[in-house]
């Protein structure tokens, strides 16, 4: 692996990009919990976990659009439903490159839009309540959600640039663009909370590193077939949503399903065990998540390999690329959630954290279940790739499950470890052996 980072650069900057697409919360964090009240880190874990709705309001179409801009990419004459189309000679198919962009750009501005109305009408009433029990100025909080929600739906919007980067072979450049929106988050973030500011000036932060990302991708899609695209024909959307609706409205169902399996909590804890209880919990889950995300890099870089080796047959290379991504996952995951349980309470205390981890006993527990919960998403991962979403009732099942146990272990008195316990257990009992299980067999066949 080392040797591979070493003769890929592009690999190197993904690295780098994907580290601050899942950490540029963790780069933030010292700066919060040190700068931030312990109910104002607990408001800002709220305002994190609304930002992955971004995930939920996508519903599915960024995977598709991704996959789909790399079958056209190879030169497929037109979009399945269902499977894998056999591709052409290999020349990109421009027609067919430009019309996914039609859509996905005017699709995607529909989502923006609905989901800002959505956090405005519901989301502010919510924090609203949240500032009130932890005794903090409700005009301040509002202000700072309005600006948030709003980030939150730019961010949404311009969610077309990486599935056409990624889709069309520009892994780098894709990784760049992640780079200068998140890592612009963070330094905006450190900049305002060393400069006094608080939760307004870290929505404003966010806001300004989507614009200034966008400014970026505007070079990088110069020469591409974005650029100049005219909106399709009423018939050519027809199409290309006909053929982009059926798998993106199932990974649209396994996202709402995944929300209440790992985001659900912090609503949940925030609502009846207070702002502290939540701001420790997000703490453990924003690290070890990001952990997992960090080691699941080499997969998610090699979606047009694992895609161009289904289409070509070339079992042995698809063989290879999920041996060697699986690897890197355990590698990483176990070095890093090692250091989180063994050293974690030290490193916040020597930052001066208002914060503390989760008891060590349980945070070795909720390591244990983002653990499998990384794992079984790759072998998710490499299954989407077959233009095929099986996971559609197992993950809302599994979503309801998490939610109404891990509702009534904290009616029950059984606090956040009993949370922790619910939501792996679940997980457990199907998805965690599922669909590894699934993959396994595929490689093996």
């Amino acid at each position: 692996m080392l040797r591979r980072l070493k003769d890929n650069p592009g690999l190197l900057a993904g690295f780098f990009a994907q580290a601050l697409q899942y950490g540029a919360g963790l780069i933030l964090m010292p700066f919060v919990v040190s700068r931030l009240s312990v109910a104002e880190v607990g408001i800002w874990y709220v305002f994190l976990t609304v930002q992955s709705l971004a995930t939920v309001a996508d519903f599915g179409f960024q995977p598709t659009f991704a996959r789909f801009f790399s079958l056209a990419h190879s030169g497929v004459p037109a979009l399945a439903r269902e499977g894998v189309t056999v591709a052409g000679d290999g020349t990109p198919n421009v027609a067919l490159t430009r019309s996914l962009l039609s859509v996905a750009r005017r699709l995607y501005l529909i989502l923006a839009l609905a989901t800002l109305a959505l956090l405005c009408v519901f989301g502010t009433p919510y924090v609203s309540n949240l500032a009130k029990v932890g005794e903090i100025d409700v005009g301040y909080i509002r202000a700072s959600w309005l600006l948030f929600a709003s980030a939150v739906a730019v961010s949404l919007y311009f969610m077309w640039i990486p599935a056409f980067l990624l889709g069309s072979s520009k892994v780098a450049s894709n990784y760049f663009y992640l780079i200068f929106s998140r890592g612009g988050f963070a330094l905006f973030g450190i900049v305002v909370l060393l400069a006094g500011g608080g939760l307004l000036a870290l929505a404003a932060g966010f806001l300004a590193s989507q614009l200034v990302a966008r400014l970026i991708a505007v070079a990088m899609l110069r020469g591409t077939s974005a650029t100049g695209t005219q909106p399709g024909t009423r018939e050519e959307a027809r199409i290309v949503l006909a053929a982009v609706w059926p798998n993106a409205s199932r990974l649209g169902l396994v996202a709402i399903g995944a929300f209440f399996i790992t985001r659900y909590n912090i609503f949940l804890l925030s609502s009846t065990l207070g702002l502290k209880a939540s701001a420790s919990y997000g703490i453990c889950f924003q690290l070890l998540s990001g952990i997992s995300s960090v080691g699941q890099l080499p997969i998610q870089a090699s979606l047009a390999k694992v895609v161009s080796a289904r289409v070509t047959g070339g079992m042995a290379r698809f063989r290879r690329l999920i041996a060697g991504s699986a690897a890197f996952y355990g590698a990483i995951y176990i070095l890093g959630a090692g250091i989180v349980i063994l050293g974690g309470d030290m490193l916040l205390a020597l930052i001066g954290s208002r914060v503390e981890l989760l008891p060590r006993a349980t945070l070795a527990v909720f390591a244990m279940v983002i653990a499998l919960e990384g794992f079984h998403s790759m072998a998710a991962f490499v299954i989407t790739t077959r233009n095929a979403v099986p996971f559609v009732l197992p993950a809302l099942l599994s979503g309801v499950a998490v939610a109404v146990s891990t509702t009534a272990a904290v009616k029950l008195g059984y606090g956040v470890a009993g949370v922790v316990i619910c939501q792996g257990l679940v997980q457990l009992a199907y998805n965690n052996w599922k669909w590894p299980l699934m993959v396994y067999r595929e490689c093996r066949a």
